[in-house]
């Protein structure tokens, strides 16, 4: 349509207005109707979204990571008993993925486990649920930064760990702090050397068991269990280490506003 405006006058010999009681019309008029184009309407702006594999990123690094230094503590927890305790909180964790598809579908907000309970209960247990993710964020934040701390220290020799871990954690809060965010491009690289780093440890793994017909795994089978003999008592220390390394996954809903569309 082009610009235009057209009025419409109307006349004192309109039929439909009754002449008897004209004191009840306010008065004559004009109506006018503009057509305007899109063309000069402004421009919407468009919001960016992260593409698929970005968007994985970001919660994927959580999860590659934790597998990453989660791993030895819970060998030292349950021994042997390792793989199984991770693989039953695997299992445990799985049903949460259709919740979590759903709340988000539902309700596409940023926020996470606070939106979806403030839509769905009182805001009191909202609040207890955020302050839950907030505690578990913190402890997720420590044992990442202690683990990495001593991996490095039994790598490059002694030095004081908690002193170092300290360290970490304060630069990272001071970066909060100050209002810098992560970027979806870094995220997405360290995302990548994530996946190569446990494609490489697959692929040794995979070369050594073929290469000892798996003798290191019939030896370590073998061993005493930490507790002496307790298989459900290690399990359930096993378990409970193991939900550390499965932290990550429901952070995506808290960027879901971000997140761009699938497409296949």
């Amino acid at each position: 349509f082009l610009n235009e405006t057209s009025k419409y006058t109307i006349s004192k010999e309109d039929s439909s207005i009754n002449q008897d009681e004209i004191w009840e019309y306010p008065g004559w008029g004009t109506v006018t109707e503009r057509k305007i184009s899109k063309e000069t309407l402004p421009a919407i702006p468009v919001k960016h979204r992260l593409s698929v594999f970005q968007s994985t990123a970001v919660a994927g690094n959580d999860l590659l990571a934790s597998v990453l230094y989660t791993t030895g503590i819970v060998c030292a927890a349950c021994g042997q008993l390792a793989p199984i305790a991770m693989l039953v909180a695997v299992l445990a964790l799985y049903p949460f993925r259709k919740i979590f598809q759903e709340n988000g579908t539902a309700l596409p907000l940023n926020g996470g486990v606070y939106v979806g309970l403030l839509n769905s209960s009182s805001k009191l247990v909202a609040t207890f649920a955020a302050s839950c993710s907030l505690i578990a964020y913190s402890a997720t934040a420590v044992v990442s930064a202690a683990s990495c701390t001593s991996y490095a220290a039994g790598a490059f020799g002694a030095f004081p760990v908690l002193g170092v871990t300290v360290a970490i954690l304060a630069a990272f809060a001071v970066l909060v702090f100050f209002g810098i965010k992560d970027s979806a491009t870094v995220a997405s690289a360290i995302f990548f050397l994530h996946l190569c780093t446990l494609a490489v440890l697959m692929a040794a793994c995979a070369v050594e068991m073929a290469r000892s017909g798996g003798a290191m795994l019939v030896e370590n089978w073998s061993r005493p269990l930490p507790r002496g003999g307790d298989v459900g008592l290690d399990l359930f220390f096993g378990y409970s280490v193991s939900l550390l390394g499965l932290t990550g996954f429901e952070t995506a809903a808290n960027y879901i506003e971000e997140a761009g569309p699938f497409t296949a």
